[in-house]
């Protein structure tokens, strides 16, 4: 980054938060899909 001013530092800030939320719930997305499909909770919480 050749400029860090506060406009760029809370866009790279806002992106992070982004893609953080996105990871998590795709995560609890997933978890909750196998337990669905498998029906047990010891499974779900292995992958956490």
């Amino acid at each position: 980054m050749p400029q860090m001013g506060p406009y760029s530092m809370m866009m790279v800030l806002m992106m992070s938060m982004f893609l953080f939320w996105s990871f998590v719930l795709s995560l609890i997305k997933v978890s909750l899909f196998m337990s669905m499909i498998d029906g047990e909770d010891n499974f779900s919480w292995s992958i956490f």
